[in-house]
């Protein structure tokens, strides 16, 4: 299911210029394409793709792109996502 057939299910919420379906409770948020933080100093976004993690068969962004692009944006919310991460046994 791509984010298109996603919004017609759920609502898109714009925040900072980021259109994302957040899934709660799960703590999940969706983002549209062109609606996620790229910094190609950290990872170009063919490198992200080719570093992602699998996962029950879905790629997701591996946690050290995800700490350093959270330490750059900086946000209260990121530094304590990059917290979490680093206290989590295999982060």
């Amino acid at each position: 299911m791509n984010f298109q057939e996603l919004s017609q299910k759920y609502p898109v919420i714009e925040e900072f210029q980021v259109k994302k379906i957040k899934l709660s409770p799960l703590g999940i948020d969706i983002l549209g394409q062109g609606s996620f933080y790229q910094d190609p100093t950290i990872a170009p976004v063919d490198g992200m793709i080719r570093t992602a993690d699998l996962i029950s068969g879905h790629r997701f962004l591996n946690l050290d792109l995800l700490k350093k692009f959270k330490a750059k944006i900086g946000k209260e919310k990121d530094l304590k996502d990059i917290d979490l991460i680093d206290r989590y046994p295999d982060g």
